[in-house]
């Protein structure tokens, strides 16, 4: 479950920037979940058979009561737990993080649009930009040199 491996690419299929980023935010799911579910299932199954087995449960106390507890008291914590070990296990093993930290923050200094992405469908629907693979390059050398600031 922790060791990821990649498939192999389906090469009769374009792949687009968009689909791209659509695949990796699935892997992004992927990944938290799987260290949620991880880190909750197994101390779950603990808990249960502590709590199946446990003798000196006083017998006013019922069984809903004493998951209640657990899930309260365990179970959540555990959960946020994985998902916090999970969050940055994705971000460092995908695209799509670290591209929506980047929009953001490029976004909210005003050097980029939020929506880069469609940003850049347009100005490749407009011919500034080619498509190559999942990626885009400017059309005209000059315009690329003029926009990072080079004679």
């Amino acid at each position: 479950m922790f060791s990821w491996t990649p498939r192999t690419a389906d090469l009769n299929r374009p792949v687009t920037p968009r689909d791209l980023l659509r695949h990796d935010r699935r892997a992004i799911f992927a990944h938290v979940m799987s260290w949620g579910l991880a880190l909750t299932l197994l101390p779950a199954v603990f808990l249960g058979l502590f709590l199946a087995y446990a003798e000196d449960v006083p017998r006013r106390v019922e069984f809903g009561d004493l998951v209640l507890l657990a899930a309260q008291q365990f179970l959540a914590p555990a959960l946020l737990l994985g998902m916090t070990i999970g969050v940055p296990v994705a971000f460092s093993r995908t695209a799509c993080g670290p591209f929506a930290l980047v929009c953001l923050w490029h976004g909210l200094l005003h050097r980029t649009p939020f929506r880069l992405l469609t940003f850049l469908e347009d100005a490749h629907l407009r011919g500034v930009l080619r498509q190559v693979g999942s990626s885009y390059e400017f059309r005209h050398v000059e315009l690329q040199q003029h926009l990072a600031g080079s004679p």
